[in-house]
């Protein structure tokens, strides 16, 4: 489950510009996996999902989105 990334904190823990290719990298790597699955994946998301989370979600088979708050 994903509450949203917070990439400017993952960014101020990098050193250097090296780490911060590697972080960039392995999240590349995580997102083809997802994409890749053998299995179909499935992303349920309620509420906003803009930015970045809204590009994740395209490497779902299928996606459910819930418009309405509790």
């Amino acid at each position: 489950m994903n509450y949203g990334l917070y990439i400017t904190s993952m960014l101020q823990s990098c050193k250097s510009a090296d780490e911060v290719a590697k972080l960039a990298a392995e999240g590349q790597v995580l997102l083809q996996l997802i994409e890749d699955s053998p299995k179909p994946v499935v992303a349920a998301i309620m509420g906003s999902c803009l930015g970045g989370g809204f590009e994740v979600r395209e490497c779902y088979m299928l996606t459910f989105i819930l418009f309405t708050s509790i």
